[in-house]
């Protein structure tokens, strides 16, 4: 932990930066969450927090994840990522909450989908903020073929889904 005041700016300052973080001693905090995270390891993970004037507050992260297991609903999700994001607010004012970042995805597999198993080797970009999620060139193996998703969620309200797969799927196997 490293922090300043600046008194010029009437800035704080603080810098955190933790190793070796074992997720499932944390698992309790997570319990209200509609998913269990089962299993899970950070290296390494850095916060920089800044309060400027008593009211402007901004945050970015950043956090590598080693063996994330996560379920729910019949999913189930391991892997590798790295995760960067910010969050920006005035204090004073709720609602001008700001959140941005992006998940990269090293690599991961999901099972329980339906029809199709799961999804090997997932690998790729999702970036989201407070009113979008864009997947970027999402690549796994579906049915041993390989597929690409890219595509948007927008109006979390009521939500837009845009999604693009493209796959080399073989229909002679598919048929087996």
């Amino acid at each position: 932990l490293k922090g300043e005041y600046n008194l010029k700016d009437r800035t704080l300052s603080i810098t955190l930066t933790s190793k070796n973080i074992a997720l499932k001693d944390y698992k309790s905090y997570f319990s209200t969450l509609p998913v269990s995270l089962n299993d899970g390891f950070i290296p390494e993970a850095k916060i920089d927090l800044s309060l400027k004037n008593k009211s402007f507050l901004s945050l970015k992260s950043n956090a590598v994840l080693k063996n994330i297991n996560i379920s729910g609903q019949g999913y189930n999700l391991i892997g590798e990522a790295e995760i960067d994001g910010n969050l920006s607010t005035d204090t004073k004012d709720i609602k001008s909450l700001r959140y941005s970042g992006v998940l990269d995805i090293l690599k991961a597999n999901l099972t329980g989908i339906p029809e199709i198993n799961s999804l090997d080797n997932l690998s790729g970009t999702i970036k989201f903020s407070s009113d979008k999620v864009e997947i970027t060139k999402l690549k796994a193996l579906a049915l041993n073929c390989p597929t690409q998703f890219n595509g948007t969620i927008t109006n979390f309200s009521d939500p837009l889904l845009v999604l693009n797969i493209s796959s080399d799927i073989d229909l002679i196997k598919l048929k087996d």
